[in-house]
């Protein structure tokens, strides 16, 4: 997992096992489990900030879009 020398040859991804996955689908359970169990939605503390989700759902983008399009 040498950085420098991937980065010399090209590599731009490097996979390193499927942790990220699995941290989402323990972060849905959770989540789930929590409401579930009647905990408010407004309480959930390990959510995505509004900011974030914008940017990862490409919030712009969509919002030009519909302008477009519609």
């Amino acid at each position: 997992m040498d950085l420098d020398y991937l980065g010399a040859h090209g590599v731009r991804i490097c996979l390193q096992g499927h942790q990220p996955f699995a941290a989402a689908v323990r972060a849905t359970h959770d989540t789930l489990r929590a409401l579930r169990e009647g905990t408010p939605p407004e309480k959930i503390q390990t959510t995505a900030s509004d900011e974030m989700m914008k940017r990862f759902t490409r919030n712009d983008d969509y919002a030009r879009w519909m302008k477009d399009w519609l």
